[in-house]
């Protein structure tokens, strides 16, 4: 397969909704939700006053500014709307009225994680698609691809392996179909070459022409296929899809996968040209919003009594959402009821209301725990709380933060966190980097083993023979990390354990998290470990 011919009808370039960039999970949720609590009423697309309505909500939620949109090009309430369509999270029958599909139905009313649902749209993100064929949109029929799975194959090409806004232009503009691959890829490590963009476009006027700016100067076109790069990058980097790393001496970050997705990824890979049909508006909107199911089956009704609506839940709900986007909820919501209690609602409504959300809260927050799990120096010791959290609250462990002391008389310091099991068979040392590639260096290594463990009776009544293992955990690391874990094990005749911050959070959000003494045997395989090496047979 080959670029789409040029015609000055259709956009042959990627796009993409982009009032909200940062798709946070939370902030969908939240978004959507404002809009669930007016769909019982009448018809939303259609209803001024409920936009203008809903539009107040999100100013007085905070999600946007009072009398301002997030885009200078943003058309009000009918953007949020266009860019949840686009997400397959509702649409808009014959008779004009709005629904939910299971996606959205799913985010709204807590029955999964919302990062899960987001990530599954963004892997089966289409184009032909009900948004790419919009008026102010036009991408030609032509272009059949998956555009963030397209990004995602690129990254995992060895040849490739991270990719800048610029070097993102290139699948926006050539990516037609996944047939594209090649050329793209080629693309890219031309402009690697040469550092100039235009030299790897082929023909600048009609390759960055668009039906709405055909008259536009080359360097504004440019500027606007920057603007749907850094969109496309910001949707996958906000549902933990890829990482953002800046690299010394560059002006602009670059992107690499997360690992923690991989399998994610790969499955959605075996469907990546297989395409949902766009002959009917309801029909594509319901199969795409399907997301886990075969189909939707749905008879869609409303209610006669909308009571539900109107007690508030809907923006308890949007409340909570960025509540737990933003902290590490685990039991105690005790701050976040005091706060909603200012609003004028009951506590008992709010404790109802959020119980449905608390199991899937560790999803809400996951983003801002990837961030802080690849921020470096800045964001380093907030990370060793978090982990030392979850390690605490979730797995159960006896966990103490000891990343900040000294050993008293002695040279160096502690691991960030020491842990004990519950039945006091093992104790454990836990070391976290803020890093999306760490290594374990010879400097690391040895501060393990000359101190760290050396330390483990300064801390509790355990002693070097009862450490069940060391793990260091990271946002991400270097893809020889697998062999490093076996040399430094077998060296040290130590447990040396790796995982990534994403698969720690599956693991504290799966019902494994209860079977603490089998995750320390997990942990104690002197292996790079990944969620699934913790789901043996046995264990539900």
């Amino acid at each position: 397969m080959s670029v789409v011919k040029f015609d000055d009808v259709h956009r042959r370039a990627w796009m993409f909704p982009r009032n909200i960039r940062k798709i946070y999970p939370w902030k969908v949720s939240q978004i959507l939700s404002m809009i669930h609590m007016q769909l019982e009423e009448s018809s939303w697309s259609g209803n001024q006053d409920l936009q203008d309505t809903f539009t107040k909500n999100l100013e007085n939620l905070g999600l946007k500014r009072p009398g301002e949109q997030y885009d200078s090009n943003s058309g009000g309430a009918r953007t949020y709307f266009s860019q949840l369509e686009s997400l397959g999270l509702l649409f808009t029958r014959e008779d004009s009225t709005t629904w939910l599909t299971i996606a959205g139905s799913d985010l709204v009313e807590g029955n999964f994680a919302p990062g899960e649902v987001i990530r599954t749209q963004l892997l089966n993100y289409q184009y032909p698609s009900i948004y790419s064929q919009g008026s102010n949109v036009k991408i030609h029929p032509q272009i059949k691809v998956k555009p963030f799975l397209f990004i995602l194959e690129l990254l995992m090409d060895a040849d490739i392996g991270y990719l800048t806004d610029n070097e993102i232009i290139i699948p926006v503009i050539y990516g037609h179909n996944h047939g594209c691959f090649e050329l793209c890829k080629e693309k890219i490590l031309s402009f690697r070459a040469s550092g100039e963009i235009l030299d790897v476009i082929d023909n600048p006027q009609d390759d960055l022409f668009t039906p709405r700016t055909r008259k536009r100067e080359i360097d504004a076109s440019l500027e606007d296929f920057k603007n749907i790069a850094n969109t496309c990058k910001n949707f996958l980097e906000s549902c933990s899809l890829v990482f953002s790393e800046r690299v010394e001496g560059e002006r602009s970050k670059r992107i690499i996968i997360n690992d923690g997705i991989l399998a994610e990824v790969k499955k959605a890979m075996e469907s990546k040209t297989t395409f949902i049909p766009v002959n009917n508006k309801e029909s594509f909107q319901r199969k795409y919003g399907a997301w886990n199911r075969t189909k939707d089956t749905r008879r869609l009704t409303r209610k006669n009594d909308n009571s539900d609506i109107s007690r508030g839940e809907p923006i308890i709900h949007a409340l909570f959402a960025e509540y737990a986007g933003k902290n590490l909820v685990l039991d105690d919501v005790t701050d976040f009821i005091s706060q909603t209690v200012d609003y004028g609602f009951d506590r008992e409504l709010i404790k109802r209301t959020i119980k449905p959300y608390l199991i899937h809260s560790l999803s809400l927050y996951e983003q801002n725990f990837m961030e802080l799990s690849t921020g470096g120096t800045r964001t380093a010791t907030e990370f060793e709380k978090a982990v030392k959290r979850l390690f605490e609250e979730k797995l159960h462990y006896t966990a103490t933060h000891t990343g900040q002391r000294y050993r008293p008389g002695e040279v160096g310091g502690y691991s960030d966190i020491f842990i004990q099991e519950a039945s006091g068979r093992y104790c454990a040392i836990i070391d976290t980097k803020a890093s999306p590639n760490y290594n374990i260096s010879s400097t690391d290594y040895h501060t393990m083993t000359n101190s760290y463990i050396p330390s483990i009776a300064e801390l509790s009544e355990f002693n070097s023979e009862e450490l069940g293992f060391c793990a260091y955990v990271a946002g991400g690391f270097v893809p020889s990390i697998k062999d490093r874990v076996k040399e430094v094990s077998r060296t040290s005749k130590q447990n040396f354990a790796t995982i990534t911050a994403y698969d720690l959070l599956k693991l504290c959000q799966s019902d494994i998290s209860s079977s603490q003494e089998h995750i320390t045997d997990v942990f104690m395989q002197k292996k790079h470990l990944e969620f699934n090496d913790f789901r043996p047979a046995n264990v539900n």
